[in-house]
């Protein structure tokens, strides 16, 4: 299910998971694997019945095999921006450091481990900085500039 989309989401009043009189969700899942989408339409379905009481899962998946056959798939994951990488970029974002440069620092850092996928590139480092200035302000704008003045 690496390489998968919700193309639906319903929810029932009955649970089929436990079997109680409260919300269940199901969502159905689909391939969306690029390895597949350049042989064919994938027909793979995953059905994800969810809980809501007991946060309990029951997966079902159809017998239809992938159109990629026994091939593994060849997606290659972005790797993650941490929250350990969040907090070392929000650090230097306000000594004013520039996004290239905050990327060869945090590549430096013994104490912030690497992630199984790899460090970030630019342009995640890049997006984690418009996210951390929009969600708590920059303090290198000129109105902080003005007020600290």
């Amino acid at each position: 299910m690496c390489c998968s989309a919700v193309t639906l989401k319903r929810d029932f009043d009955v649970c089929s998971v436990c079997g109680g009189m409260h919300a269940m969700t199901e969502r159905r899942l689909t391939c969306t694997s690029k390895t597949c989408s350049d042989i064919g339409v994938c027909a793979v379905v995953w059905k994800v019945f969810t809980c809501t009481a007991s946060d309990t899962w029951t997966i079902w998946v159809n017998e239809h095999g992938h159109m990629r056959g026994v091939v593994p798939c060849s997606t290659i994951h972005p790797a993650r921006v941490t929250t350990m990488m969040k907090q070392f970029l929000a650090e230097q974002d306000e000594i004013g450091i520039p996004p290239r440069l905050m990327l060869v620092n945090l590549k430096k850092q013994s104490q912030i481990p690497v992630t199984s996928r790899g460090w970030p590139s630019l342009k995640q480092v890049q997006n984690a900085l418009k996210r951390l200035r929009r969600d708590q302000g920059t303090t290198n704008s000129r109105k902080a500039v003005q007020d600290l003045v």
